[in-house]
């Protein structure tokens, strides 16, 4: 399972959207979807 999956799995359990939880780390949906993704890059190249 991918990071991005892991945190959107606990999302649609609890009816809320990934935007929503970005707006409530302060960040916008781009740059959390951003952060998500270099996260997976980074991972892949340990």
């Amino acid at each position: 399972m991918t990071i991005s999956e892991q945190i959107k799995v606990p999302c649609v359990r609890s009816n809320a959207s990934v935007a929503e939880l970005a707006r409530y780390m302060g960040t916008t949906l781009q740059n959390f979807n951003s952060q998500i993704s270099f996260s997976e890059l980074r991972t892949h190249w340990k």
